[in-house]
């Protein structure tokens, strides 16, 4: 090899005496930059075997509390840096002695991992697999019951990490057959099993976050998310999330897991000009979720987590929970499709009827209002669902009612209704639809008083929305296009507390939960209102 860059003069030092410890070089400054320039001596003298050793050794164990900061910290994370340095002389003496990578990997057979070496351990090994995937899954294969031991660490961010790089190996020279390795060790499974109530909610939430993010690493044809899909791993998936028992976490993580599923289709979709949905013949695994809609639908009657929530006024108000939320985020999801058959079940369970019927009783709850919004102008923008759902719910009287006891409300000085600007945004998703739909335009002109909504609080609407004070001019926010479910000036009282579904990633955990329900009382307060959630 060449010496790019002479040996800094301490190092020079050291390693020309008749005697030095391994720890002396670690304590000099230009040891890792020294390593990484490839200076011939340092590194000749690192890939032996007694120092490989010392260097591994440092890496996986941890020191015990009363060793120094310089044991505990720095020389871990120096060993680290030097043994991720892609130094061919290190690397292979390290992949030519199975004892080396038996003491790298046995680090996961502890039953609980310190976080701070798994971090480093996690890192080296993971250049492993980037620089030398073959030899490295060689032996990951060779290694017996390794996956299971490992899945065991999933709430650790670095195996997490770990995982899809070990996942996305497939794609490298030399790293082929990783996919099908996973697949026959039952990596899916694995984590499916996780969902078990017997588990406590922390392992749900890890298990929803490994499956959320093996889906969003492959492709819509991967042998992996085939596996998710599969009858058998989306029944035993929805049985663990609509059991009943324990914490009820796995309904919220599992619920997640399903709705991931949904949005992969609608991302495979855009960027897979070859893949597209068939709105008449939706996957397996919509077909196998459409079975369990009626137990979703008996949870917006029977919420696990709703609790009742004293205010400092003396009142105690019950929560909507955040359960419940997370239901209708799911028909939510599965309306966007835009399958037939979803449509007519969801119709059929009366699910358009309930949500709008949660949508009034908790009228200050933006979260809801939202979800309930985006629901009915996803149905809106369907020429045969619109007139459909239109008809079933009464939706345009109760607008039209909504207005009036809003207006009634308002004149007595109180605080206008939080869900007037969401129902808004309805009636204009209505009227773009008449347009092109004739039963729409009936419905329209039969009520009696959408006239007089129209001309009055309808009008007003528009006209913010045509005439934004202090705004970005609506030629560049599209803010007339009535589904796209904006808020005008109108509504400033309501942004803050409006949930962007599309990104919605923080609110999964129950404490998560928990600062929602919180969250509803502080709104309940802001309005001086205590009759409602």
């Amino acid at each position: 090899m060449s010496d790019l860059f002479g040996l800094s003069p301490k190092i020079a030092e050291i390693l020309r005496r008749d005697a030095f410890t391994f720890e002396e070089l670690l304590n000099v400054d230009e040891v890792v930059s020294d390593t990484r320039n490839r200076n011939e001596e340092l590194v000749n003298f690192l890939s032996k075997k007694p120092q490989v050793e010392k260097l591994i050794t440092y890496l996986v164990s941890p020191a015990s509390k009363e060793a120094s900061e310089q044991v505990r910290v720095r020389y871990p994370v120096l060993c680290c840096e030097i043994l991720g340095s892609e130094i061919d002389e290190i690397d292979n003496t390290i992949f030519q002695c199975p004892e080396f990578l038996d003491k790298l990997y046995g680090f996961f057979n502890s039953e609980e991992l310190d976080p701070f070496h798994a971090t480093i351990v996690c890192r080296v090994l993971g250049t492993y697999l980037i620089t030398r995937p073959k030899e490295t899954m060689s032996y990951v294969k060779s290694r017996k019951g390794f996956l299971k031991t490992f899945l065991k660490h999933l709430g650790n961010p670095s195996v997490s990490d770990f995982l899809i790089k070990m996942i996305n190996t497939e794609s490298q020279p030399g790293g082929e057959g990783t996919i099908n390795w996973l697949v026959s060790e039952g990596l899916i499974p694995q984590i499916i099993d996780q969902f078990s109530s017997k588990n406590p909610s922390e392992t749900h939430e890890h298990a929803c976050q490994a499956v959320l993010d093996i889906i969003s690493t492959i492709s819509h044809e991967s042998l992996l998310l085939k596996q998710i899909e599969s009858e058998e791993m989306i029944t035993k998936l929805l049985e663990y999330t609509l059991s009943g028992q324990g914490q009820h976490s796995a309904l919220l993580h599992g619920t997640h897991v399903v709705i991931g599923l949904m949005n992969k289709l609608i991302d495979s979709e855009e960027e897979d000009e070859n893949f597209e949905l068939d709105p008449d013949n939706p996957p397996l695994f919509i077909r196998i979720l459409l079975k369990y809609l009626p137990r979703y639908k008996q949870i917006l009657y029977n919420p696990p987590s709703t609790r009742s929530l004293a205010l400092p006024s003396g009142v105690t108000i019950t929560t909507f929970g955040f359960h419940r939320l997370k239901v209708l985020e799911l028909f939510l999801t599965l309306l966007s499709l835009g399958f037939n058959t979803v449509f007519k079940e969801l119709l059929s369970l009366d699910i358009f009827q309930i949500s709008l019927d949660l949508f009034f009783d908790y009228q200050w709850n933006n979260y809801l209002h939202r979800i309930v919004e985006n629901m009915y102008l996803c149905v809106l923008k369907h020429d045969r669902w619109g007139a459909e759902v239109i008809k079933k719910t009464n939706l345009i009287k109760q607008i039209c009612k909504a207005d009036l006891k809003c207006k009634d409300i308002t004149a007595k000085g109180n605080a206008r209704l939080s869900y007037m600007g969401h129902l808004g945004n309805m009636a204009l998703a209505l009227k773009a639809a008449a347009k092109i739909n004739v039963e729409i335009k009936q419905a329209l002109e039969n009520e009696p008083l959408w006239k007089e909504y129209n001309d009055t609080s309808l009008a007003n609407k528009e006209f913010l929305l045509e005439n934004p004070l202090g705004r970005v001019s609506p030629d560049n926010l599209n803010v007339l296009d009535p589904f796209a479910a904006r808020q005008t000036d109108e509504d400033d009282d309501n942004e803050d507390m409006e949930l962007d579904l599309d990104d919605d990633i923080d609110m999964e955990s129950e404490s998560d939960a928990d600062d929602y329900d919180i969250d509803q009382a502080e709104v309940l307060l802001s309005k001086q209102e205590i009759e409602l959630l």
